[in-house]
């Protein structure tokens, strides 16, 4: 039991996944893209040379670098290099550890070339390889703007914010995948840890403490390893790696507020709240917390709805809600705690499917019904068709689909009827 909690512990490290896919993209898309361009017809005689491009890429396979390179030198000196030329230097380049001299190369691509936008992911994934996640994420982006399907960069933005702890940001990068492409338990895995907040702190903090190492400008990162240290007692490095950012950085005065309530010195967490912004989500619900132990149960109602216009999915706040209404007397408050209820019944279970993933064979339906009680739509859509792909006779998860995705039931020959109680209140 232990060997398989710690495989599907590695199936589930969609971080070092994504990294993993990402370093043999480059080489499939240089494969593909000479293939389809240049390989049919092609001779040593040929007036461009194309020969010898494809003897270097051949060699460039066997990791013969100085013989690929070698034959790239020889062609350049006969025709002028092309975008396919820059992107193989490139490749070379960063197999022998030379990526300053591959980001060289790849800046002689010009965007209007077919390959333009996989130089940019080159790009970035070289970058973010030196711990510059700025440059990375700048790289990402210009990539799809180039190319608005290309599903690797969505993938490498979606680990890089889920590292930096940029919940919206990573949320919106896996939306555009399931547009793209259909997802896999590994990559749903991470979108709903996203959403629950399942940060594996040790795991983002060698990346992070590279980041701003060598970008000490890099906000997103700093603040993300400084919270990092704040969730593991560590307050004194915390605080020290927030000191650059003014209390006018809402992050990082909310941190601060943060490390004062663990410290057990909440008259400065109150000084630093009051005159923080009023449409910070954190803040509102450290005032709806203090104005629930003052029993000013509408004050602190107010504080959970205004983090909740900011941040309408925040499971503190709409507990917190949920707690000052039904000590008003409110019916409404029902709904409040019922949604948190299913929240963390949804974050235990992914916590515990490192275990569960093999000997619950309904686990992905499980999760797909948990994701539709929550209004995650996408995500129960994506677990439901998972469910039917490990056991193509589940009839609650086909029922779930039905509800759900109007072209499932087009496609399917036979449709599984619905009954109106199908969704049990958990």
């Amino acid at each position: 039991m232990v060997e398989r909690a710690r495989k599907f512990r590695r199936l589930r490290n969609w971080g070092f996944s994504i990294l993993a896919i990402a370093a043999v993209l480059g080489t499939a898309v240089l494969g593909k893209v000479v293939a389809a361009r240049l390989w049919p017809g092609v001779s040593d005689h040929d007036p461009s040379r194309l020969g010898l491009l494809r003897t270097a890429f051949d060699e460039f396979s066997a990791k013969r670098y100085d013989r690929a390179r070698a034959l790239l030198d020889q062609r350049a000196s006969e025709v002028t290099p092309t975008a396919l030329d820059w992107m193989l230097r490139a490749r070379i380049a960063e197999s022998q550890g030379r990526p300053a001299e591959a980001l060289a190369h790849l800046k002689h691509i010009p965007d209007s070339d077919p390959i333009g936008a996989n130089a940019w992911l080159k790009t970035g994934q070289l970058e973010l390889a030196r711990g510059h996640a700025r440059a990375a994420e700048a790289a990402y982006s210009h990539a799809l703007e180039l190319d608005p399907e290309q599903v690797q960069s969505y993938r490498e933005l979606a680990y890089l914010y889920a590292v930096q702890r940029r919940q919206a940001e990573c949320d919106a990068q896996f939306r555009v995948l399931y547009r793209l492409m259909p997802l896999d338990h590994t990559l749903a895995f991470a979108w709903c840890q996203n959403y629950c907040w399942l940060w594996d702190v040790e795991g983002a903090r060698k990346a992070l403490v590279q980041f701003v190492a060598q970008d000490p400008s890099d906000r997103w990162s700093r603040l993300a390893l400084a919270t990092g240290y704040q969730l593991t007692g560590h307050l004194d490095t915390a605080e020290e790696l927030i000191r650059p950012l003014p209390n006018s950085d809402p992050g990082a005065r909310g941190l601060r507020v943060q490390i004062a309530i663990d410290r057990g010195d909440i008259e400065t967490a109150e000084a630093l709240a009051r005159d923080g912004p009023a449409d910070h989500v954190g803040l509102n619900i450290f005032h709806g917390r203090l104005a629930m132990q003052r029993n000013e149960l509408r004050a602190a109602a107010d504080y959970f709805r205004a983090a909740l216009r900011h941040e309408p999915d925040n499971r503190d706040a709409i507990h917190g809600l949920g707690v000052a209404l039904q000590g008003l007397g409110d019916p409404q408050s029902k709904e409040f705690l019922q949604f948190a209820s299913r929240y963390d019944r949804l974050k235990r279970t992914i916590k515990e499917s490192v275990v569960t993933l093999q000997s619950d064979q309904k686990i992905f339906y499980k999760l797909g019904e948990l994701c539709e009680l929550l209004n995650r739509r996408e995500e129960a859509i994506v677990w439901y068709r998972l469910a039917i792909a490990r056991d193509p006779l589940d009839k609650q998860a086909h029922q779930g689909l039905t509800r759900l995705d109007p072209a499932f039931l087009e496609n399917r020959s036979e449709a599984v009827p619905v009954r109106s109680n199908e969704i049990n209140t958990l």
